[in-house]
């Protein structure tokens, strides 16, 4: 959007769902690399940009980008990372935000009400590094 002759504004919201995300995990100290399948991945997010032209030959460029990446599947599991604010709406519906890493077998507990993260330390690294290297 032009806000003026020399200043432009934009703002992008964006969402994507997908199953069987790839992604490639880095491993050892040669920067080795190998395909991970996340199963399923679930990214939404905000980009703001603001131009500002000071003159034909400088510019001022700003933007700032929000991202948000969930649902993470290895197998049976499924990683839930810590995000601040309300853990539900007015309406009592999640909202997907908790303090801490959760972690649910979603076989075992398809409502997703045992939150085993703080029970198998193994299993919350292996996830963690899962999550982490899909932001990448």
């Amino acid at each position: 959007t032009k806000i003026n002759e020399k200043t432009n504004f934009g703002i992008n919201y964006f969402e994507s769902d997908l199953e069987d995300a790839i992604y490639w995990d880095y491993y050892g100290s040669y920067g080795d690399k190998t395909v991970v399948n996340l199963n399923k991945q679930k990214k939404r997010g905000l980009e703001v940009s603001l131009n500002h032209e000071l003159n034909d030959n400088v510019s001022l460029n700003a933007s700032y980008t929000y991202l948000r990446v969930e649902d993470y599947k290895n197998g049976d599991y499924v990683i839930i990372p810590p995000y601040n604010g309300r853990k539900t709406n007015t309406t009592g519906n999640e909202l997907g935000n908790l303090p801490d890493w959760a972690i649910y077998n979603i076989s075992a507990d398809p409502h997703q009400d045992e939150n085993i993260a703080d029970k198998d330390s193994t299993l919350l690294f292996e996830m963690q590094s899962l999550f982490e290297a899909a932001k990448r």
